[in-house]
């Protein structure tokens, strides 16, 4: 029983509870946790009324209800066997070391792009496999050098949406010309709330409208926002609850489908990446599509982005400062 103060003291070592036991009918200390048994379960007698009886069959019905419930909660849901990434044959420029990558699906077309140098690289990936994949072209992103560096970016056919960290959301229509790919602002900054940006993404819908989904360094949960066309500012939508990372040090990678219906999220701890449905008014459970290889690989992941058909893209490094590699990986 739960003690309140300013109650009546039953003297030697008895407060008066704050009603009548409801177990305490038939004999007065049966059961119970007042009158002269403080401290204690017990009763007077070696036979049971039937009340009792009812009651001490639902204890037993409850223990060993607790008893699975808490051997459910103490296991390890098995991870889906997802084969590992395979190594992809890219030669980088010499003077490009990409992290973020942006996939225009169902076209077997991939951009990767520099963070603070705002280079870029598109490549062709058609299929699954370990053969030559050509870069074929490479562009500058130009009209955003004052925006900051790069967050994140997803592509498709209207152009490419890149995120900033100073909060930024802006569009490169079409494809690079000479080399460059001009882009501008679009709409307000993402909000902040006087937090740091860590990662962020933004999508353009087919409706037309803005979707960004962003991380703070304070928080654990990604904020899904919408970008409203009349009065071009962004509405919360809805929330992810990400992962525990392993450490303050470690992130998550931000990925959007080109519809922006699919949310990818990396871990740069383990390569480990969940996809969610957004934007649905039933909530859904999210997808492990690619398990965690800190233990086969010990590499330093990068970025991640869906090829379509179950298939993931993941940018790693052996070593901090050393090129990257092009990972593939499918869970269909």
């Amino acid at each position: 029983m739960l003690k309140q103060t300013g109650r009546v003291i039953r003297w030697p070592a008895h407060m008066q509870p704050w009603f009548t036991p409801w177990t305490r009918e038939g004999t007065r200390n049966e059961w119970a946790h007042t009158g002269g048994s403080d401290r204690r379960l017990q009763q007077t007698d070696g036979n049971m009324n039937l009340n009792d009886q009812k009651v001490a069959a639902m204890a037993q019905r409850l223990i060993a209800r607790i008893g699975s419930v808490a051997e459910a909660l103490d296991t390890k849901l098995p991870l889906p066997r997802i084969p590992a990434p395979l190594r992809a044959n890219v030669a980088w420029p010499a003077d490009f070391q990409p992290s973020i990558l942006a996939s225009l699906a169902g076209e077997g077309r991939m951009a990767a792009l520099s963070s603070m140098e705002r280079k870029g690289a598109i490549l062709q990936v058609s299929e699954l496999d370990t053969s030559g994949k050509a870069v074929l072209s490479q562009f500058i992103l130009g009209g955003i050098d004052e925006l900051g560096s790069l967050l994140g970016a997803s592509w498709a056919a209207s152009g490419l949406i890149v995120t900033t960290t100073t909060g930024a959301v802006a569009e490169c229509p079409g494809l690079p010309k000479a080399g460059v790919w001009p882009c501008s602002q679009v709409g307000t900054s993402l909000p902040s709330g006087g937090s740091t940006i860590k990662s962020a993404v933004a999508v353009r819908l087919p409706q037309g409208r803005l979707r960004a989904a962003i991380n703070f360094e304070e928080e654990q949960g990604l904020l899904i926002l919408d970008l409203d066309l009349k009065s071009h500012s962004w509405i919360p939508s809805g929330e992810v609850q990400l992962p525990l990372s392993q450490g303050s040090s470690h992130s998550h990678h931000l990925s959007f489908d080109p519809k922006g219906d699919e949310l990818l999220v990396s871990s740069s701890h383990d390569g480990g990446a969940l996809k969610w449905r957004v934007g649905e008014s039933d909530a859904t459970e999210p997808v492990i599509v690619a398990t965690p290889q800190a233990a086969a690989f010990g590499r330093v992941w990068h970025a991640a982005c869906g090829l379509g058909g179950g298939q993931v893209a993941h940018l790693a490094s052996q070593a901090v400062g050393s090129k990257p590699e092009l990972l593939l990986s499918s869970s269909a």
